[in-house]
């Protein structure tokens, strides 16, 4: 399993209960990293192990290896590492995060919408373009240098969207609710609030 969060450390738990040998593998030196502080990955890696997962963070994947023409490899595939640390495996599940489908607008840049420094289409809190009668939501837009890997977040946009279409300006997108929780068999992991403490107060 490449990505230790959310939805890779549950896919990880249903590989174990079909029998299988499972790792994680996470480029970021602890698992759920976007909602947990370095002291809860620390134990949330403990009580993941503890299910029969074998957890490897800090690990950039460099190449995948097919060994399926040779007659001396055990297993199908090889991740080979950035420190040069290898691990043979027969199956790759990914979840390893949102990137904005934003092709269409970098490939037609004559259209004019800005995009955002990370990718995106930037949106404001009418989820409209800076261009005329454009709108984006769901996870292609930025608002607020945010892309909402959810699936509230983009229904919540679409009512906006709808809304200000139809004339209703007053609805506006404000941000979401980006509480999450983990349910896996004896681990209950629920983060809520600024995590990292980033936001700045007055």
């Amino acid at each position: 399993m490449v990505g230790g969060g959310l939805l890779g450390l549950e896919a990880a738990k249903a590989l174990v209960t079909l029998g299988l040998e499972t790792y994680v593998v996470e480029f970021a030196p602890q698992l759920m990293g976007v909602q947990l502080d370095a002291a809860g990955g620390d134990i949330l890696k403990r009580k993941i192990e503890a299910l029969g997962v074998k957890v490897l963070t800090g690990k950039n994947t460099k190449a995948i290896i097919d060994n399926t023409l040779s007659d001396e490899a055990s297993c199908h595939l090889t991740m080979q590492f950035a420190d040069d640390t290898s691990l043979d495996t027969d199956m790759i599940v990914f979840s390893a995060g949102i990137r904005p489908q934003d092709g269409i607008i970098k490939s037609n840049p004559e259209c004019g919408i800005e995009i955002g420094t990370r990718g995106g289409i930037l949106i404001d809190e009418a989820c409209r373009t800076n261009a005329p009668h454009v709108y984006a939501i769901g996870e292609c837009a930025v608002w607020d240098n945010t892309v909402f890997g959810l699936v509230a977040p983009g229904y919540s946009m679409a009512s906006i969207c709808a809304a200000q279409i139809a004339g209703d300006h007053a609805q506006t997108f404000t941000g979401a609710d980006m509480s999450t929780k983990l349910k896996l068999m004896g681990v209950d992991v629920g983060s809520i609030g600024d995590a990292m403490a980033q936001q700045k107060t007055a």
